[in-house]
């Protein structure tokens, strides 16, 4: 089922259209952040307006994770045509993350 077929089995067709970050096929992953929340549930047609909060806080929570992700685990490439890009200096980076509260310790 691709990502808006399901995005509009749980929260309704008109939210997703007047959300258009949730009609990106890239966005398929998110689905899972929900699962981030304190309750579970077996089976929903929709997610509660009452319930968006925790689901948009754990979209969130799982975009920063992945962009944490992607900045510490970086290597530098070698592309086409001999194209380098370098690795983020993993020093630097972490000194910048706990200088802004980012991480602790």
């Amino acid at each position: 089922m691709p990502w808006t077929e399901a995005t509009a089995a749980l929260i309704g067709p008109n939210q997703v259209l007047s959300r258009p970050e949730l009609n990106s096929s890239r966005a398929a992953c998110r689905i899972m952040a929900i699962s981030a929340t304190e309750e579970s549930y077996g089976h929903m047609d929709f997610i509660p307006w009452g319930r968006m909060d925790a689901f948009y806080a754990a979209v969130v929570q799982a975009t920063e994770e992945a962009v944490l992700n992607a900045l510490v685990a970086n290597q530098e490439m070698i592309g086409r045509d001999g194209n380098r890009t370098p690795a983020l200096p993993h020093d630097k980076v972490v000194a910048a993350l706990k200088a802004r509260g980012v991480i602790i310790g």
